[in-house]
């Protein structure tokens, strides 16, 4: 089973063992970041690649790996995996038994990739890159200023945050379209103080600025989230020292060799920031590293200062804080970075995935007088393999702060939060009301969010708060500043159900549809959920017989489906209440007992470049989608399976096909116009839905009757080649309607005997003028009956071109009705149809051909005629 972001026993009992087994995998993410490929077993393992992890404002991850491109299919070019602006989520994971215990890595951005024979070396950094110009994306081609206005309150903190990563790309895309995490102090705090970006400039710097004005750290995180969290809040500066260590080397020895501890002399233990205003009352704070278990506290080393010595801020709105409160934030904040900067220790140790900066880690080495003492990370930089990661961080005695007074004040009933739970109608496997016991905690404690026990039919479950923040179940969350109240939110996925017809009893496997989060019900009502946005396996024991089992995920993204299923058992597939409305990966192909298939209501787009109900071997019901929909793959849409009960392709879809024109020559390429190639359609085919370009419609030997008259209007039916290809042996009858353009084929429906219907059109937007060439030229049937629409006259009658109705040994009438004119009529054509019967007011103009029809009797010639020179041993006819 694989697990995410999960830490138990089990997991930490796995890290004790010096031989543990790692995996690494990288997701290929769309630009709204849900799954769309996977790639695990194309990682080399000999240019091992990194990642590397900085406690940094802005951008901290970044990323370096090695594919080997086997089959030339990760080459960058335009809509592959790595190219401008890809994205991709790194994981590593941690082999415990059976288990993979997968922890995120952060979401990437393609910087460079660079090919050396079969091997692909990728570069990556985090979403900010797209902020702070390592992208190059989203220069400021004119100043850009954010501000506070005069006539109304100034703009939101977390909504000018939410607006700028919602800013168009250039491309008609957001920037960042994945909600950010802001912490709840800055929903209601305005801007104090204009930020202006000059030209050339990019939009990183608003957030470096508000970093800045309000002391609090801003970057991407493990998941791929922008997060913004105020570091001092009120009388509760370092809140760090409160969490729980993430992992304990206590254990471990580390010696004197393996570890190095860095003091740079140029430190800061003293910062003083004061307000610029040159009207009214002028604020200052200075904060001090008075701690005496620092190194480089005042009473040790003297004082040290910044460079420049005060430190200015904008005093701005005080209406949220006072000035000296900002001033304070401002200094306290300082300090801590730069001690940060100035004292470190660092050493190298096994790979343990869940470790990330900003966090803390317990340490203990006899020589630097270190018990199982607290340090908080700063850097980690961590092989794509069982190598050892590289680790920095600081010693949490050596920051600025008493922590004992802080440890007291931290236990008083006054900084208690209360976090409470709304179930929203959540409710146990019974079917009973479940609730949750209120949770009390101090600020900046972290807590798991219960849920993994509670269900609302097929919906997925996501905790709320007041502000719209979004967490899942199980996800760990940090004590906010402020009583909440988690509500739960109850959201409909991209539901399939499925049935499995099962001869014995079987364990049968089913997926996810995605990699995304999803829910699965099977037919005793079990539930089971996962919280991850990877692909997730299921196993059940089924008895022989018929099951109902119902998938959900929460992505519209399908790039799963056909694995989603098992596909020797499988005998019906509903996906009627599935969201999405294009389809651009394989569904349902290989079901070989699969009788019905019901496409998603409104799907538009099936254009799967892998097939789509194809390699199918007894498809009796398909229900397709009600909207107008489309294909652009016409060889890959219903193509090689068999449908027992015949078929029938609806009048709202259109097959497109992709038509290249040589720039020289001028010559048309038509690609992906083969309709129903290497399919078994038993009995009648009806084709209602129309075509953009000229097609060819396959049939077999099993298919009796074929229609080809498109429902509207509008909609038109353009057949090239031969019209009609593959095995006619076994059509009865062939009814082409007055929408189907055939003017384009050569050859139509020669290869046949089936009694033809051939309907011309006059009336509609002159879709037929002509019998194209060698059009019935050797038909071996006795039957083509021809039926004229619309006024025809001597200026817009039929065409008969080269070869046309020759050499049809068993026809002895050729019938047209309703006014025929025969416009042209060349040498080669009719030569020897022993019956040609046009109505009376029909014209006949251009005469070349028709000679020794021995038994043709009527036939009206005009004396405007400019050439009249067939018809020549035609003992039974006369001109009129």
């Amino acid at each position: 089973m694989d697990y995410y972001n999960k830490i138990d026993e089990a997991y930490l009992t796995e890290l004790q063992n010096p031989m543990r087994k790692l995996k690494f995998k990288v997701e290929i993410l769309s630009h709204y970041e849900g799954a769309i490929g996977q790639i695990t077993n194309d990682l080399s393992s000999v240019e091992v690649g990194s990642i590397s992890i900085n406690k940094e404002q802005g951008c901290r991850r970044s990323c370096s790996f090695t594919i080997i491109d086997r089959d030339e299919k990760y080459l960058p070019q335009v809509d592959s995996w790595f190219w401008y602006n890809r994205k991709l989520k790194l994981f590593i994971g941690v082999v415990v038994s059976n288990d993979i215990y997968w922890f995120p890595q952060g979401v990437f951005i393609t910087k460079s990739a660079t090919a050396h024979g079969k091997a692909l070396a990728i570069e990556g950094i985090d979403k900010y890159g797209f902020l702070n110009g390592e992208l190059n994306a989203r220069m400021c081609l004119v100043e850009y200023q954010a501000s506070v206005t005069n006539s109304k309150k100034g703009t939101k903190i977390a909504d000018l945050i939410r607006d700028t990563l919602m800013l168009d790309l250039g491309n008609n895309i957001p920037l960042d379209p994945v909600e950010p995490l802001i912490d709840p102090i800055f929903y209601n705090a305005e801007l104090y103080d204009d930020i202006v970006i000059d030209d050339g400039g990019y939009l990183g710097e608003i957030f470096d600025k508000l970093a800045e004005m309000y002391g609090a750290n801003i970057y991407y995180d493990v998941n791929g989230r922008l997060r913004m969290e105020r570091v001092f809040n009120y009388n509760l500066p370092s809140w760090y020292r409160h969490l729980s260590p993430q992992s304990s080397l206590g254990e471990v020895d580390i010696t004197e060799t393996d570890i190095d501890v860095q003091y740079n002399y140029d430190g800061v233990n003293i910062v003083t920031v004061t307000t610029d205003n040159t009207n009214g009352e002028i604020y200052s704070y200075t904060a001090k590293n008075e701690n005496p278990q620092s190194p480089v506290c005042i009473t040790s080393v003297g004082y040290k200062g910044l460079d420049g010595g005060t430190y200015y801020i904008s005093l701005g709105d005080t209406t949220l804080d006072s000035g000296e409160e900002k001033c304070r934030m401002q200094a306290e904040y300082m300090l801590l970075q730069n001690t940060c900067m100035g004292t470190s220790v660092s050493f190298n140790y096994p790979n343990l995935p869940h470790l990330d900066v900003d966090n803390t880690i317990e340490l203990t080495n006899e020589y630097y007088k270190f018990k199982k003492q607290l340090f908080l990370i700063q850097s980690l930089t961590i092989p794509l393999s069982n190598g050892e990661m590289s680790i920095e961080a600081t010693n949490l005695q050596w920051l600025p702060f008493d922590t004992d007074c802080i440890s007291i004040y931290c236990e008083t009933s006054s900084d208690t939060m209360i976090i409470s739970y709304n179930t929203n109608g959540g409710k146990d496997k019974n079917g009973n009301a479940i609730t949750y016991e209120n949770v009390k905690q101090a600020p900046n404690k972290q807590i798991v969010l219960q849920g993994a026990d509670m269900y609302n039919e097929n919906k997925l479950l996501a905790w709320t708060d007041s502000q719209g923040n979004k967490y899942n179940y199980g996800d760990v969350y940090t004590i906010p500043n402020n009583d909440t109240t988690l509500t739960a939110e109850w959201a409909t996925g991209n539901e399939v159900a499925v049935t499995n017809t099962l001869s014995a009893d079987s364990t049968i496997e089913f997926q996810s549809m995605s990699p995304s989060r999803c829910l699965i019900r099977y037919d005793d009502n079990e539930v089971v959920r996962r919280n991850t946005n990877a692909i997730s396996t299921f196993k059940k024991n089924y008895s022989s017989g018929t099951h109902d089992t119902t998938i959900v995920s929460e992505s519209d993204d399908l790039t799963n489906f056909d694995n989603a299923f098992d596909k020797e058992t499988t005998t019906k597939i509903d996906c009627s209440k599935v969201k999405a409305t294009y389809v651009n990966s394989p569904m349902g192909n290989g079901f070989e007992n699969m009788t019905d298939f019901v496409f998603p209501t409104n799907m538009e787009n099936l254009s799967a470049n892998d097939g789509i109900l194809t390699n199918c071997g007894n498809l009796t019901n398909i229900t397709f989608p009600t909207v107008y929909f489309y294909t652009n793959r016409a060889n890959s849409f219903l193509t090689n399976s068999k449908f027992v009960n015949g078929l029938e392709l609806p009048y709202n879809l259109t097959f497109i096909p992709t038509v290249y024109v040589d720039g020289e020559t001028g010559i048309e390429d038509i690609k992906y116009n083969e309709i129903l190639k290497d399919s078994h359609v038993v009995g009648k085919l009806n084709i209602k839905a129309s075509t953009t370009n000229k097609c060819v419609v396959y049939v077999n030997k099993e298919t009796t009757r074929l229609v080809i008259y498109p429902a509207t209007v509008q909609g038109r039916s353009y057949l090239m080649g031969k019209g009609v290809e593959g095995d006619l042996s076994g059509l009865q009858n062939i009814q082409i309607g007055r929408s189907t353009n055939i003017n384009d084929t050569d050859g139509f429906a020669s290869n046949t005997s089936a009694t033809i219907n051939l309907s011309l059109d006059f009336q509609s937007g002159n879709c037929t003028t002509q019998i194209p060439k060698n059009a019935f030229n050797g038909y071996s049937g006795n039957t083509i009956n021809v039926t004229i629409y619309g006024n025809v006259t001597d200026s817009n009658g039929i065409t008969l071109e080269d070869g046309a109705f020759c050499n049809m040994s068993n026809m002895t009438k050729l019938p047209m009705t309703n006014s025929t004119s025969l416009k042209v009529i060349p040498e080669n054509c009719m030569n020897n149809l022993a019956s040609l019967t046009s109505a009376a007011t029909g014209y006949v103009v251009d005469v070349e051909g028709c000679n020794n029809m021995s038994n043709l009797t009527t036939l009206r010639i005009e004396s405007s005629c400019e050439k009249v020179n067939g018809f020549n041993d035609c003992p039974k006819w006369f001109k009129q």
